[in-house]
């Protein structure tokens, strides 16, 4: 006999599994990959290990995947049904993190000294390269842009790093560049004259920098005191003949330093036009005037000009710095002669006269000393002689201050001359001796002198005898000089 029993028997089917790596750029820390099915997570185990690798565990399913993978290796993903025990695996391996380097090869354009800003280019530029282009000391966030026409414009002195990004979003890293700021010699001594500024080179005697004290007034860093006294700007610009008898506005344009008050130049008889060398020209009018909108916190000078004469034409204003007494600068670098400064330029008909923009620095350092040493050693005067030249503009400034500022006995001189003094406030003062072709014979100084102090200068340089010598006296406001002969 026998007996026969029906059974069914079920076979459940092993999970149905796909993944999905995310597409890696050089901007991506690390793969990632994500389980697209079972879309329901629900009642499903997961364990994800390196081929060949440490053994994993199973665990429910990560919230967004799973993350931080190494690059360009296998993995195996092995997923459970809780229920029915039935697994199913699948191999991935992951992609590599992409770099495309790039270097980009920089030049720069220097700051010039009618902007005052310079440009950087990229020489091995591609279509499609997006670039951030920031000061080196500069963290803040990357700023990406296409690459303009004619470079990288209107950049200020500094330290630059331009970073490339290549089409594919990929960073180069980056190349350093300096932009560095331009020698623009416009400020100068008291003791420049017309004739110096054109045919000597400035070099020699550009007034780099102030000596500025600082002290704490009701416990606020404020200027006490500008060293030296007065100094000149000039500049020079070309009038052509068709300019001949049309009016022209000339604007001496001055931007302090932050905090710092404008230089003024205290009257018009401090404007100067020169033409035809030194000859001075008529001026229609001097006024000062306030910027305002994109020019605030500019200061001018505004001239009206009607040229008569055509060539070069020589613009000189007189600055008075004690009018910067009582500033309250907005930062202070003891350390740094320039870290406070002003600037200065020539505007003509409202277009910015190239090459006339130059800086002053404003040193507060406490042992600052004046930069300027006055040398006339490389001047290449017109044929018409240094002699001439130099003199005539010297005797000039004589005829207006032999009656003020000094006086001298006994005249004629020999070995020793009296110097009475004749200003009315209190000064260091430099005493200087010129022969007629204006070489520099001797210096002397003397400190805090005022209103009928007198000294008595030895002459120790090589005097001879009924000749006529140049003498000026420099203080930290005027300077001053006549002429005084020898005797035999």
């Amino acid at each position: 006999c026998y007996t026969e029993k029906t059974f069914k028997v079920i076979i459940d089917d092993n999970p149905s599994i796909t993944i999905q790596q995310a597409q890696l750029d050089c901007f991506s820390d690390a793969p990632s990959m994500v389980v697209t099915s079972p879309v329901d997570k629900t009642g499903f185990e997961f364990k994800l290990e390196v081929k060949d690798g440490a053994p994993g565990i199973f665990t429910s399913y990560p919230d967004g995947g799973y993350t931080n993978l190494l690059p360009s290796t296998t993995y195996v993903l092995t997923v459970k049904n809780s229920s029915t025990e039935c697994l199913s695996s699948e191999e991935f391996t992951t992609g590599r993190i992409f770099d495309t380097p790039i270097n980009p090869e920089l030049e720069a354009v220097p700051p010039g000294c009618d902007t005052f800003q310079g440009t950087i280019r990229v020489k091995n530029h591609k279509q499609g390269q997006t670039y951030w282009v920031k000061l080196v000391s500069d963290t803040g966030d990357p700023n990406y842009v296409d690459y303009p026409a004619n470079g990288f414009e209107n950049l200020d002195p500094g330290d630059y790093v331009v970073i490339a990004r290549s089409a594919d979003l990929c960073s180069s890293g980056g190349s350093e560049i300096s932009l560095l700021e331009p020698e623009c010699n416009h400020l100068f001594p008291t003791q420049t004259e017309c004739s110096d500024y054109l045919y000597c080179n400035t070099d020699n005697f550009v007034q780099d920098y102030m000596c500025v004290t600082i002290k704490k007034i009701q416990g606020v860093n404020t200027v006490t005191n500008v060293i030296p006294g007065a100094l000149f700007y000039y500049a020079d610009f070309e009038v052509t003949n068709p300019q001949l008898g049309i009016q022209m506005t000339l604007k001496v344009e001055q931007t302090p330093a932050p905090g710092f008050n404008p230089f003024d130049y205290v009257n018009n008889s401090n404007v100067r036009i020169y033409v035809n060398g030194c000859d001075v020209a008529s001026i229609d009018s001097v006024a000062s005037e306030e910027g305002t909108g994109e020019n605030s916190g500019k200061h001018y000078v505004v001239i009206k000009y009607t040229p008569l004469i055509a060539g070069t034409t020589v613009i000189s204003v007189k600055w008075d710095p004690k009018t910067a007494n009582g500033s309250i600068p907005v930062a202070l670098d003891n350390s740094d002669p320039y870290f406070n400064f002003y600037k200065f330029g020539l505007i003509r008909n409202d277009a910015t006269e190239p090459g006339t923009f130059g800086i002053l620095g404003m040193n507060t350092a406490k042992r600052c000393q004046d930069p300027v040493i006055f040398d006339r050693s490389e001047c290449n005067f017109p044929s018409k002689s240094t002699t001439s030249t130099l003199t005539s503009e010297t005797l000039k400034s004589s005829s207006s201050t032999e009656t003020s500022g000094f006086s001298v006995a006994p005249v004629p001189f020999t070995d020793q001359l009296m110097v009475r003094y004749e200003f009315e406030y209190t000064s260091d003062v430099k005493i200087q001796f010129f022969d007629l072709n204006g070489s520099l014979l001797r210096t002397y100084a003397d400190k805090q002198v005022t209103n009928g102090d007198e000294t008595q200068i030895n002459i120790d340089f090589a005097l001879r005898s009924n000749l006529v010598y140049i003498m000026r006296i420099e203080t930290d406001r005027d300077s001053f000089s006549k002429n005084v002969m020898s005797g035999n």
